[in-house]
């Protein structure tokens, strides 16, 4: 009998605790959070190594150098080929059907041999540009971002 009534106090002690627990994350106030901590969290979350594809940084223009031998220019990307000679034979049909300028991007690392609607010194450039390209041309062009040598 004593057992029993043991069982049933350690239940009512669980439950409890577990209602307690509820409250204090469903119903207590938010805490606010300072831009200390926010920065303290990134500290801790940045000193892992991360691939370099993966790893963000906050930069500030004073940290910037600038390059003047490389260039970004940004691409409207309408076809990606493995084969050269099939990308160029792309690039004609749609500057003949569309009658429109088509460039025909030099092999990426990749392999693959890429067919641009212009070029773009400015991504805002290329944005302003891809949603008239998608309705023309092709329904799923991208943009692509590449680092020129000015050599």
């Amino acid at each position: 009998m004593r057992s029993k009534s043991i069982l049933i106090t350690v239940f009512f002690v669980l439950i409890g605790l577990f209602m307690l627990a509820f409250a204090s994350v469903f119903f207590l106030p938010p805490r606010d959070i300072t831009l200390k901590e926010i920065t303290q969290s990134e500290a801790a979350h940045t000193s892992q190594k991360k691939p370099a594809a993966l790893a963000s940084s906050h930069l500030d223009s004073a940290d910037i150098e600038v390059d003047e031998k490389v260039k970004t220019k940004f691409y409207i990307i309408v076809g990606s080929y493995k084969n050269l000679l099939k990308a160029q034979q792309k690039a004609e049909t749609i500057i003949k059907d569309s009658n429109i300028s088509i460039i025909v991007l030099p092999p990426a690392k990749e392999g693959f041999t890429r067919i641009s609607y212009g070029e773009y010194s400015t991504l805002e450039e290329a944005k302003s540009s891809i949603m008239n390209v998608r309705t023309k041309i092709k329904p799923d062009a991208w943009i692509l971002k590449r680092k020129i040598s000015a050599n």
